[in-house]
């Protein structure tokens, strides 16, 4: 008896310690964009996304660059899409977020992508090549 009360205690003691973060919430996107990051599109579809979406940036710079056609944003640019299941861009179902990290993937011009859920938990991170390959079209296209 001892010995199962010393082992409970042990256990119900040391449980903290080993737990580990199951948060998948993004790091990129904070949790105030909404009042800090700039509109560069309004409600529009998408076809590359399958949604109707809205276009944010993170800064005045950012946004200031893309809507002038920039495709070579200033470091650290964090552009994002809201993602809607409607046209009145009311019904919100995720999101789609490239920043430009410094050296994260110099070939596509260190663009980082997050796909996230409607409660901004990842489920795509990284070198997504269905995006990489898209906008480099579009890249390419207003480029020829």
């Amino acid at each position: 008896m001892f010995t199962r009360l010393c082992l409970f205690f042990l256990v119900s003691s040391t449980a903290g310690c080993f737990q580990q973060d199951e948060s998948k919430t993004s790091k990129l996107l904070p949790s105030d964009y909404a009042s800090t990051y700039a509109l560069a599109q309004s409600c529009r579809l998408s076809t590359g996304h399958e949604h109707f979406i809205k276009v944010l940036t993170d800064s005045k710079e950012t946004n200031q660059a893309y809507l002038a056609g920039d495709r070579l944003l200033p470091d650290n640019s964090l552009v994002m899409t809201e993602e809607y299941d409607d046209a009145n861009c009311s019904v919100l179902v995720g999101y789609t977020l490239m920043r430009k990290d410094p050296g994260y993937d110099p070939s596509h011009n260190d663009w980082r992508w997050q796909e996230l859920d409607d409660k901004r938990d990842v489920l795509k991170d990284g070198r997504e090549q269905t995006c990489i390959d898209c906008h480099q079209k579009c890249v390419k296209a207003a480029n020829p």
